[in-house]
């Protein structure tokens, strides 16, 4: 899902930070992020940070919505290095590299007690390798991307690490066989895709004993 963040100018924010350079705040920048999540499909890995370029330097930005703010780097008015995103706390909330301004690495996702949540590889501002999602810190979830688009194995796990579904994804859309059990791992739903379209399904029984 995706949730804007509109950052407004508020009174000068003082950091334990050491800075070669002066710290600014953002003014009404628009701010777009995957704030939640329940399951990696629904990620957005693709979005623009912010609509206008910055100054050279580093930079602090507010949210409207509460006492979150971001630190971040700009150089040749791109954003470089790791933008951090943070709880009022402190504690990390995400955090992504950036190399001239284009998403580079793995972007995280934390908790406020700085367990993971989310994880999203990145290659030259496209999502590229396979995406994670975590349950108190366990792996509950996976999708493949590959240039930005759903490419590879969907596979989702219950709470006790049994497998939950199973399926492929081919250019975004669902293809081919889609395995659903339950905690249990029992079979008990097939569904069978074309082209992003369930085309037919299997429900199966339990057999009586």
């Amino acid at each position: 899902m995706r949730k804007q963040l509109v950052f407004l100018f508020l009174m000068f924010f003082s950091v334990s930070f050491v800075f070669s350079q002066d710290v600014g705040l953002v003014r009404e920048f628009d701010f777009v992020y995957p704030e939640s999540i329940e399951e990696p499909s629904e990620l957005w890995p693709n979005q623009k940070i912010f609509k206008d370029s910055l100054n050279n330097g580093i930079w602090i930005a507010y949210s409207k919505y509460g006492d979150d703010y971001c630190i971040f780097e700009v150089k040749n008015r791109t954003i470089e290095g790791t933008f951090f995103y943070k709880y009022p706390n402190g504690q990390n909330k995400w955090k992504i590299e950036y190399k001239s301004g284009k998403k580079v690495g793995i972007w995280q996702r934390f908790s406020e007690n700085n367990i993971i949540l989310d994880e999203i590889p990145y290659e030259n501002d496209l999502a590229n390798g396979q995406i994670r999602k975590y349950n108190n810190g366990i792996l509950s979830g996976f999708l493949d991307y590959r240039n930005g688009v759903e490419n590879g194995k969907f596979v989702g796990y219950h709470e006790n690490g049994k497998l939950s579904f199973d399926g492929t994804f081919v250019d975004g859309k669902r293809e081919g066989q889609f395995f659903n059990y339950d905690s249990d791992g029992f079979l008990y739903l097939i569904e069978f895709y074309k082209n992003g379209e369930m085309k037919k399904k299997k429900i199966i029984k339990r057999k009586k004993t």
